[in-house]
């Protein structure tokens, strides 16, 4: 289960339209390099400008009427 939920990328279909891979997002974690062959990220400690655009078009803000 580990595996499959580090390792695995989710299918496109899963969001409501395209998200590219943001290497500064907060949910790209990181893995000592004995885990990974492939390119290692930073420990991100923060929302990157492509979490927050993400989130709003998930989540639009809605004005009082």
């Amino acid at each position: 289960m580990v595996d499959q939920n580090s390792f695995t990328a989710w299918e496109a279909d899963r969001f409501p339209f395209p998200k590219p891979f943001d290497p500064l997002s907060l949910m790209a974690c990181w893995f000592p390099p004995e885990y990974s062959d492939g390119p290692l990220f930073g420990r991100n400690l923060a929302l990157s400008a492509g979490d927050k655009e993400f989130v709003s078009r998930l989540y639009p803000h809605r004005t009082a009427a």
